[in-house]
């Protein structure tokens, strides 16, 4: 009987896991390490996150708010109960008559968007994961010399050699 009531709770978990992903993807919120110890996560007026996260201390939740999660380049994490990502750098004032580098061609082009290249000779681009979320990624195209292709792989900027 005990162990009718283990396994019956061991699937009761696991309805629960996997009945709650589908409404983290509902909502379109981004992807991220922080999915693991956050909830109740939200996306607020469309570029906002908000959710609860687990701090350090086990069991403590705090409420945290992620402003213009689209300018964050990279991993969403939670350190200590509060969401933080990486923010793409600004690229320097372009001087008089001075254009910036035109992204250097490649397969990569087919399924990213709104790509640049910085001023250190790194390309950005927002790529569509094989999920159809879109994601920013970034290569060091002093990296790629002599490579034959720059592409998407699941939303990673890549050197094909």
């Amino acid at each position: 009987m005990r162990l009718r009531a283990i396994l019956a709770g061991l699937f009761g978990l696991l309805l629960f896991t996997v009945g709650a992903v589908p409404e983290a993807s509902a909502q379109n919120v981004p992807p991220g390490s922080y999915l693991r110890s956050c909830r109740d996560v939200r996306v607020v007026a469309g570029r906002d996150i908000t959710a609860l996260c687990e701090t350090r201390q086990p069991g403590r939740f705090e409420y945290t708010r992620l402003p213009d999660f689209r300018s964050c380049w990279g991993d969403i994490a939670n350190i200590n109960g509060n969401l933080r990502c990486e923010r793409r750098p600004a690229p320097p004032p372009p001087g008089p008559n001075v254009r910036p580098p035109p992204p250097p061609p490649g397969s990569y082009l087919r399924s990213c968007r709104g790509a640049v290249v910085g001023p250190a000779g790194t390309l950005w681009a927002e790529c569509r994961m094989m999920n159809g979320v879109w994601v920013r990624a970034n290569v060091n195209l002093n990296n790629c010399r002599g490579a034959r292709d720059i592409a998407n792989i699941n939303g990673r900027l890549v050197c094909n050699w």
